[in-house]
């Protein structure tokens, strides 16, 4: 008599493989995936806030501390300088993080003002921001081939930059 393990391997190597084909991520749902997905880029693509609030220098940040407003960051339109002793730059959730600043100071522990900004609480270096490839790297292995794909597996293959991918009939 031969193991329940050993039988199993038995069938799967008599059978044929399935062929494989490219399809839209609209289509992959629920198919098994024949090739690996690895990420074409990183996400997040560069520090980024975590919060709405103040991009600035953690060392100038401390309670009672104001800091002149010089700029801000929307979401898809990074600052064009960078954050110099003194200064902040509003910056929204997603927005990257502009050079000099090493911390976001969330509007909640701030007043603004004419031009400056009254920091309430200190903020740590490293205080919401979403550093680079924190979600995967670029060249990382995202999903791995058999699966068979949910809707999560899908949207982390958009976001690796992979509109087709390649699941077996």
């Amino acid at each position: 008599m031969i193991s329940v393990d050993e039988a199993r391997n038995r069938i799967f190597a008599a059978l044929a493989p399935v062929a494989a084909e490219m399809v839209g991520l609209a289509q992959a749902h629920g198919r098994v995936l024949a090739k690996p997905v690895v990420a074409r880029l990183s996400v997040p693509p560069a520090d980024v806030s975590a919060m709405d609030g103040y991009a600035v220098r953690a060392a100038d940040a401390v309670a009672g501390a104001s800091l002149h407003l010089a700029g801000e960051a929307p979401a898809g339109h990074p600052f064009a300088g960078c954050v110099d002793p003194g200064e902040t730059i509003r910056i929204f959730t997603g927005s990257e993080i502009p050079p000099g600043a090493d911390a976001v100071l969330i509007q909640e522990n701030a007043t603004a003002d004419a031009g400056f900004v009254q920091v309430n609480e200190p903020v740590a270096v490293g205080r919401h921001i979403r550093r680079q490839g924190e979600d995967f790297k670029a060249g990382a292995e995202v999903i791995p081939a058999g699966r068979r794909l949910s809707v999560r597996d899908i949207g982390v293959a958009g976001a690796a930059g992979h509109p087709w991918l390649c699941v077996y009939r």
